[in-house]
């Protein structure tokens, strides 16, 4: 039995390897005590059968009772096996699931590659990372399809080791959240990389530049300079025209922007 509020019921274990449960069951009845559904289960001991239900065809409906069933504990005569789902993490209903565009608008300076990780597909694992697609107008875009509630951060890399962080370098208080039934498009801004791969190595910059003493001096400015660590932190800025000295930096790499190019610089 699960919760009258059940809309489709689904079951999986170790007879499917505890993959995500895509296995449908049938509706059988229901009273005022929940909805009844059933599932033969082929080819297996039912003394070693384990399973779980899930309200959807995704882990985000999992049951919320933690442990596993077991056939051992509540099986019946004829292998039958009888047990009561108290309740789900969330309801699938078909009517608030789709497809959820996600659409980073500002990032660090320097990223070239964005990658989605979260509770969509078989969870969280770099397998079912969602490439996002860089745009003419400088933005990312992914698209996490088929979906009603997903939780989800970012990465530079498909790499754990290159997750987003909050400006001051420390992770994010939650996950990012998002439900298809408030909104189909949500657009969000990536402070920092914990760490981060620049993709402005090949960029030839056409101003004289010198460092000395620690200092970046750069002439010929025409319009501004931004001084940023490897995360992409924004730590100088000057905007003007002419000639341009930056206070003195820690050792170590940096990203310089003069006007509209930008090269990975060291400080040494």
């Amino acid at each position: 039995m699960v919760p009258k509020t059940t809309v489709y019921c689904y079951i999986t274990g170790n007879f499917a390897n505890w993959e995500q449960p895509q296995k449908e069951m049938t509706f059988v009845t229901e009273d005022e005590d929940g909805k009844y559904y059933t599932y033969t289960v082929p080819n297996v001991d039912a003394q070693l059968l384990q399973f779980k239900f899930a309200s959807g065809p995704s882990w985000a409906y999992e049951q919320t009772q933690s442990t596993n069933f077991y056939y051992l504990d509540n099986g019946g005569a004829n292998n039958e096996v009888n047990v009561v789902c108290t309740g789900f993490k969330a309801i699938y209903d078909p009517v608030n699931v789709g497809d959820i565009t996600v659409n980073i608008t500002s990032y660090p300076v320097g990223t070239d590659s964005i990658y989605l990780m979260g509770s969509f597909g078989s969870g969280w694992g770099l397998d079912n990372a969602i490439p996002a697609v860089k745009n003419e107008d400088g933005t990312f875009t992914a698209v996490i399809q088929n979906v009603a509630d997903v939780e989800f951060k970012c990465w530079n890399r498909k790499d754990w080791d290159y997750e987003e962080c909050q400006a001051d370098g420390s992770n994010l208080p939650e996950n990012r959240k998002a439900k298809f039934k408030d909104t189909s498009v949500v657009n969000i801004t990536v402070a920092r990389w914990k760490k981060m791969v620049a993709g402005v190595e090949s960029i030839k910059l056409d101003n004289a530049m010198t460092i000395v003493d620690q200092k970046i001096t750069v002439s010929g400015v025409q319009s501004a300079v931004n001084i940023y660590n490897i995360n992409g932190q924004l730590l100088q800025s000057f905007k003007g025209k002419g000639d341009f000295s930056s206070r003195v930096l820690p050792l170590g790499v940096y990203i310089l922007q003069v006007d509209n190019e930008r090269v990975k610089v060291i400080v040494e």
